[in-house]
């Protein structure tokens, strides 16, 4: 099976382990992927959706894998049971704080996972400033690329972590300390991103609209410093070494 580099990447970053839950399943490409790849021994995928669970059971079955990947409709981690052994999540497809209500619910049934691999599609500073405060490390991060639009993975593991430089936190530690391939022309699309809003709020006569501007302005030179930066190869203070 061939994965977008979206869901590759988010492979790409789940085990080797022995059983693995997939929150938001859908199709099930990724549940199947990670068991044909031997990545893992089984599978749950669970979804809230049940029109999503029927095209995932078809999926399961196309590949013959209903031995090794089981389908649950649920909310998140409540659709495990005191008889799994899961030992690392994946809720990729979602937005931050979803992925933080989901996480923050489930905090009963997650106590024995040892890694979280989770791909926010929006509010990434949010998902980050949560794990931070809520008993997680981010123990790593990488980024993938379809055409015009980065998407970022972040590896999550209990523990304690603190980033005091909120950009940072918004560029992602593990992006910066590990130095990821696509890290340059991340930052540069960010940055665009900023002249770009920086733009439109020209005419803005608001206080509201001054707020924002005078964020995005500091952010975007806090950014181009932190480009600088990483072009040179230079250490970024604040980071975990």
């Amino acid at each position: 099976m061939q994965l977008k580099p979206r869901l590759a990447e988010v492979a790409n970053c789940v085990g080797p382990a022995d059983e693995v839950v997939d929150i938001g399943t859908d199709h099930a490409y990724l549940p199947v992927y990670l068991i044909k790849k031997g990545v893992c021994r089984r599978v749950i995928g669970v979804e809230k959706n049940q029109q999503n669970l029927e095209k995932a059971q078809k999926t399961v079955d196309l590949f013959q894998l209903r031995s090794k990947i089981e389908l649950r409709k649920g909310d998140g981690f409540f659709a495990l049971t005191e008889h799994d052994k899961v030992e690392e999540a994946v809720i990729a497809g979602l937005g931050g704080r979803t992925i933080g209500n989901i996480l923050r619910s489930g905090a009963g049934k997650t106590q024995g996972l040892r890694r979280f691999v989770l791909q926010p599609m929006s509010d990434i500073y949010l998902l980050r400033r949560w794990l931070l405060t809520h008993g997680f490390r981010i123990s790593n991060e990488r980024l993938a690329r379809e055409k015009n639009h980065f998407y970022v993975i972040i590896i999550a593991q209990p523990g304690k972590q603190e980033i005091s430089d909120p950009v940072l936190l918004e560029v992602g530690p593990g992006l910066l300390k590990n130095r990821d391939p696509l890290l340059i022309p991340y930052l540069e699309n960010e940055i665009a991103r900023c002249q770009g809003i920086n733009r439109s709020l020209e005419d803005a006569r608001t206080a509201g609209s001054f707020k924002k501007k005078k964020y995005y302005l500091h952010k975007e030179a806090r950014l181009k410093e932190v480009l600088s930066i990483v072009t040179a190869g230079a250490k970024i203070n604040g980071l975990d070494e």
